[in-house]
């Protein structure tokens, strides 16, 4: 058996053992979440600014610089009050009306 076949070999031992193991809920909880929270395209530092001009029209959100459940229910809330299409999801018209600061709208 060459070298690589040995390590592919091995491989394939692991993850039959990973798969056989029982699941632990908190870990299976935790990549639940991972997968459910779409990785934003923007930067944190520019999600911090989304947050703070949110937090700024009177949304109450955590300015943490992660696109998550929050922060979409609050810019969901923002277009609701602002005549917007509600999706939850930076567009454009909504990205113009919110204005964070250093961005152009």
């Amino acid at each position: 058996m060459t070298k690589s076949m040995t390590r592919f070999a091995s491989a394939i031992v692991a993850v039959a053992a990973l798969i056989a193991a029982p699941a632990d809920a908190a870990v299976v909880g935790q990549v639940h979440a991972a997968v459910a929270a779409k990785p934003s395209p923007m930067s944190r530092h520019r999600v911090e600014q989304v947050q703070a001009a949110l937090a700024n029209s009177g949304e109450t959100l955590p300015i943490d610089g992660i696109w998550g459940k929050q922060t979409r229910s609050a810019l969901r809330d923002y277009q609701k009050q602002h005549g917007l299409r509600a999706s939850g999801q930076l567009n454009r018209a909504t990205l113009r009306k919110l204005n964070p600061p250093t961005w152009k709208g």
